[in-house]
């Protein structure tokens, strides 16, 4: 079994149950900007939805999780599959590398969100079309028999940059859980169109990381 194959197939067995029927998952997506941090730096949204389920366990342990805390999180997350040195150990360019990590993230990604339930929080004011927000946890949190599009609750509010127009029409949770409002040439994009934004920059490497652009 070559090492790709081997990652996927970890992935798809790792443990991301629910400690509770009534747990309540958080997702996140790309960074916000932080006052400490340099300039054209953000901080990922990861440590706000770590942050948030750690404040809610505070209050009633097992009632909030994020994916790089479940078991199954942390056990993909110390292979550190996005590493540089990692893709250096085992001859991999740069380029197959980030395939790699990308794929075995999205994978457990998938499958967190299918053993999801309830309620949902979305670390994100959108879901860019090239995430893993986008591509794998929205739609597999959609057909969840056990969440499905009213349960998706973004915690931002929509991007400033929209025209209040747009903000006011598009901004609902349930638009924000099936649209992307980045490329217009794509599917999914609205026709009530706000301005194109730039693609988010990359987010901190530090820790679990799934990836550049979850």
């Amino acid at each position: 079994m070559s090492v790709e194959d081997y990652v996927t197939e970890r992935a798809r067995r790792l443990n991301v149950s629910s400690p509770r029927p009534d747990t309540k998952s958080a997702f996140w997506s790309f960074e916000v900007p932080h006052p400490e941090l340099p300039a054209g730096e953000g901080l990922s949204n990861m440590y706000i939805a770590e942050a948030w389920a750690e404040s809610e366990n505070a209050k009633a342990p097992d009632s909030a999780r994020y994916l790089e805390g479940t078991r199954g999180g942390r056990a993909l997350g110390n292979l550190r599959l996005w590493d540089k040195s990692v893709h250096q150990a085992l001859d991999f360019t740069p380029e197959h590398g980030q395939d790699v990590a990308r794929t075995a993230w999205s994978t457990l990604s998938q499958r967190y969100a299918e053993a999801s339930t309830g309620e949902v929080a979305v670390f994100a004011p959108s879901a860019y079309p090239s995430s893993v927000l986008y591509n794998n946890e929205l739609p597999a949190l959609r057909t969840n028999p056990d969440v499905g599009l009213d349960n998706i609750k973004f915690v931002y509010e929509p991007p400033r940059e929209w025209p209040e127009t747009a903000r006011n029409e598009l901004g609902e949770d349930s638009m924000r859980a099936q649209a992307q409002f980045a490329w217009d040439d794509a599917p999914r994009y609205p026709s009530a169109r706000p301005p194109r934004r730039k693609a988010p920059g990359k987010a901190n490497s530090a820790g679990t990381q799934r990836s550049c652009c979850p």
